[in-house]
Order: structure tokens, then sequence, then C-alpha cells
């Protein structure tokens, strides 16, 4: 038995545009039906327009058997028209009108807002971001008392007006009485709010831990208990002769010769550990001068972290101080690493006292006070470059660590530090 069967073919005569899905404000997904699903290899040529003129990065090639394209950076509440082809073929022309905008306002800051001054004083300033989306107009920043605003770091208020180009501002707390504090920080404009972020703050009472060494102790180098005024101490190679000469009162403590002698705290100090301090001085020009590795522990003791080191390199008293910043119940140890004898006296330890770490673009910010362009940073950069509106560079050099202040005519410009930015507003 024999049978004939007729096969015939039919050459693709058009593309196929599908209507866009995932109609965002600044993008849209344009789909379409692959009609060379025998080929994977096969790429249309897709091209996307605006009042009839085709957007500037296409056409784009495009994958014809992924059916579908992400269309970005648009205008957003814009009308634009999207169509495919392949060789001589082409598809149908769809029109997508973009989303209208929904303005926003949002801060970025910290996950943990916590600030932390002593009384009479105010804390570090933190910097906090402020976007926008689509906010014509002013934007009213406030917070609540003890805590202050600033965009300029010169005038401090509860309260504080932003123009709508302005992208930072800074948040203090001061020190007026000692508590706990918490506040909420709000912003908010003609067309929209934001969401609010809760802010903590501490403010604490001088310190009162001075150890000036007067309480009796042993003459001995070995090691044994010293209960002070303060707080107990472990001596190890340390000890108090009442013939040293001290630098206020009548003892102060002696370190041995050996490159192992310690003070130790054997209990906790509350509030934690800022600034100490103290006066110190080398036994002798023979003697040499001396290393003493500042160290702190949150365990009771049982381990010890490293805070720096000081060396002593006076035959007179001098005073040494190291910034510490441990939280919480803390123990201090002054450890000898180096040298021989050396005297020390008046040992003062702050509470701790910083506020949380400056929320700053790669440790730098820059802001305007009257007509001067301010840029403060805590570290040398190079290629740093101030743009005004124009897109015109009125400044492009290095800068050193602090301080750096320019005298810029009133607009709004553009400063560029290794690929971050800040804008500042001169008025």
């Amino acid at each position: 038995i024999a049978s004939t069967i007729s096969l015939s073919a039919r050459a693709v005569s058009t593309l196929y545009a599908k209507p866009a899905t995932e109609v965002g404000e600044t993008s849209f997904v344009a789909n379409w039906v692959n009609v060379h699903a025998n080929n994977s290899s096969i790429k249309y040529s897709l091209s996307v327009y605006q009042n009839g003129k085709i957007l500037d990065e296409y056409p784009k090639e495009v994958n014809a058997s992924a059916e579908k394209f992400l269309v970005e950076d648009l205008n957003p509440e814009t009308t634009y028209s999207y169509k495919l082809s392949y060789g001589q073929l082409e598809s149908n022309e769809i029109t997508v009108t973009t989303a209208v905008p929904v303005p926003y306002i949002q801060f970025v800051a910290p996950d943990d807002l916590t600030l932390t001054a002593a009384i009479g004083e105010a804390s570090q300033e933190v910097e906090i971001g402020v976007d926008t989306w689509y906010v014509d107009g002013e934007i009213t920043v406030s917070v609540n008392a003890p805590f202050e605003l600033s965009a300029n770091k010169a005038t401090w208020a509860q309260s504080i007006t932003l123009s709508d180009v302005e992208d930072h501002i800074y948040l203090r707390l001061r020190g007026d009485k000692a508590g706990e504090y918490s506040a909420t920080l709000s912003a908010v404009s003609a067309v929209c709010e934001a969401e609010p972020i809760d802010i903590k703050g501490v403010v604490s009472a001088p310190s009162v831990f001075v150890e000036d060494f007067e309480a009796e102790g042993e003459d001995s180098y070995s090691a044994h208990d010293y209960v002070g005024d303060v707080a107990q101490w472990r001596f190890s190679d340390v000890g108090i002769w009442s013939s040293d000469k001290a630098y206020s009162g009548d003892q102060a403590v002696r370190f041995g010769k050996t490159a192992s002698s310690y003070i130790m705290m054997t209990e906790d100090k509350a509030d934690g550990i800022g600034v100490i301090s103290f006066y110190a001085k080398m036994w002798s020009t023979s003697d040499g001068q001396c290393v003493v590795c500042v160290e702190t522990s949150t365990d009771g003791g049982t381990s010890w972290t490293e805070a720096g080191k000081i060396t002593i390199d006076q035959t007179a008293y001098t005073q040494y101080q190291m910034e510490v910043n441990q939280t919480g119940n803390a123990r201090l140890k002054l450890r000898q690493t180096s040298g021989k004898r050396f005297m020390l006296d008046l040992l003062e330890v702050g509470n701790y006292h910083t506020s949380v770490e400056a929320f700053e673009a790669d440790g730098w910010t820059a802001y305007a006070v009257e007509s001067n362009h301010v840029i403060e940073s805590d570290m040398a950069h190079e290629g740093v470059a101030v743009y005004n509106m124009k897109g015109e560079t009125v400044f492009n050099s290095s800068i050193k660590e602090g301080v750096t202040q320019l005298q810029l005519p009133q607009g709004l410009y553009i400063v560029v530090i290794d690929g971050d930015s800040r804008k500042v507003l001169i008025d």
C-alpha cells in the first residue's frame, strides 16, 4: 500500500508586538510573540519612541526567544511607543504611558540612631540624608528638644526648612540635663511627608572617677591588690613608695623595670569608659621611655581589648590622654609593654559619651555657611571636583584632612569625591 503526504511551508510574513506590562513610573516591559520559535539564535531589533522620535539608546538587539525586554530610564507620566523588526519584517506599534509619579521624602540614617552627650556639651553631629522624589517646594524637618537640627552646622533649631534641592541635614543632642531621651524626626512638604524615624539620646553626668592613689598602698613590686579611693585594683610589678615624688598629693604609683608591669581594675565601672588621662614621667633618662598599652574588658576581666598605646617620653610629669570609647560596664588596664621604671599619678576616667559614628559619605560631608562652600573630611583626598548647574567645573584639586572652604557665588553645586556626591546650596 502506498500513500502520498503533501508538505508545505509558509514564510513568516510579520512580527507581533504585545501590550506592555509592569508599567511603572520610569520603566515598562515590552512584549512580543516569537514567530521564529524554531531558531533560538534569532535576534529582533527593538525601537522605542517618544513623540515619534527614537530614544538615544535605541534600537537595541533583543533575543527573540525571550519575548520581553525591560525598557527603563524613562520619564514618569510620559507616552512612549515601541515596535520590533527583523530584516524586512516589522511588527505593529504598541503605545504605553508611564505611571504618574508618587512623591516621597525618605531619611537615610543609621538603623540605631542613639546619640550621647555629657552635661553642658553637645554630642557629635550626625549627618542624615534626605532623599526626595518629585517634591517641589520647601521641606520642613522637625525634632523634639533636646535634639537639634542644622543644615550648615552653624545654626541649630528644633525645626528647619530645606529647599527641594538640599539632600542632607545634621542632628545633634544638646546636653542640658542628665537623663535618657527619645524623639521623632519628621519631614513634611506640600505634597507628602516622610515616614518618621525614632531617635534616642543619653545625657550623662560628668565623670567623678579620679584615682589619685592617695590611699595606703604597699611598697613592693610583688603582685597584690590595692583599694583606691574610687576603685579596686590589681598591681603587678607596681607599688607605692612614700619617698617617690607625686604629681599631686603625697603618693603616685611606680611601675617596675620589667616590661610586664600593669595595674588593672578588679571591678566594673558603670557608664562605660570615654577619655582617660593621667600624669606620668620616666623614672630617669637612663631608664628611658616606656610604652603603656591601654586595654578594656567588658566580661569581668576574662578577656581584654587593646584601645591603643601611649609612650611615656618625658622626665617631668606630663599629662597623657586617650579616647577609649568603650560602652557598658567596663574595666581598665594599663599594661607596660616596653621600657623600664616610670611614675603615674592622677588617673581620670571619663564616661562613654560619644555619639553614633558620623553617618557621612566615605568620611566626608559638604555644606554652606553664609557664602562659604565648606568641605569637611576625615582624610586627605585627591581629585575632588565641584560642579555648578551648568556642568562647569568650579573646583578640581586635592583637599587635606579637616575643613576646606571655597568662596563661590550663590547657586546649587555638586561635590564629587571618589564617586560619591553631595549637593550644596549657597543662597
